[in-house]
């Protein structure tokens, strides 16, 4: 599951009418679990050339990845055999589904839109935005299109973006504390501060501080 927000290149204060708890701790000891797991990722990447404009992208896998796979996945290099990472209703699925609003000769069914997920989430592992990948798939329709997801299929296949340079371009957020890196910096998702802080905690001791600070997984 990949959900973006639009952003300035440093995340956004929190609230600030919000207050000190709020299950905060909670949420934010969750997602440092499931990062150290290999469940999820969030990481940003700049929008177009405006070098302080960026994409945040927050992953998650079902089944659990080891690093090496996340450093692969997030610079395109996921093979295709190989499940991206998903849920039942991934962008990748949702950006589908969109289509027949896009164009009614592209509408597909959720059989179809099933099927060319995995092809679908490759664009965005590469960098393409959903608003991009709808552009590209409803250009220049013919008249007719007998099967749409046949045709659908094809312009993925024909129009997939290039591989993006993940070393320049992607940088993988420390779960615990924001601070971004490349991917084979933070192996776990979690930079050595907050890897450390956590071999410090027992397990069950809700981890948290001023340093810290949540991730909801939402919309703007």
């Amino acid at each position: 599951m990949a959900i973006e927000e639009l952003s300035s290149a440093l995340p956004n204060p929190a609230h600030p009418m919000a207050k000190p708890g709020y299950g905060q701790q909670a949420v934010q000891t969750a997602l440092n679990a499931l990062t150290e797991a290999g469940h999820y990722r969030r990481v940003r990447v700049p929008l177009g050339d405006k070098l302080t404009q960026w994409v945040f992208r927050t992953y998650f896998s079902r089944t659990a990845r080891d690093a090496d796979w996340w450093t692969r996945f997030l610079s395109g290099d996921v093979p295709a055999a190989e499940p991206t990472a998903r849920e039942a209703r991934s962008e990748a699925y949702d950006t589908l589904a969109r289509l027949g609003a896009a164009d009614n000769r592209l509408t597909l069914s959720a059989a179809e839109c099933a099927a060319l997920e995995e092809l679908a989430a490759q664009w965005l592992a590469r960098g393409a935005t959903p608003e991009r990948m709808l552009r590209a798939l409803t250009a220049g329709l013919p008249e007719q299109v007998h099967s749409p997801g046949a045709f659908v299929r094809r312009r993925l296949r024909d129009k997939l973006p290039p591989h993006v340079a993940a070393r320049r371009q992607i940088l993988v957020e420390c779960t615990g504390c924001g601070v971004p890196g490349l991917p084979e910096k933070l192996p776990d998702g979690l930079c050595k501060g907050c890897r450390r802080h956590r071999a410090a905690t027992p397990r069950g001791t809700p981890s948290g501080g001023s340093a810290q600070k949540p991730y909801y997984l939402g919309t703007t």
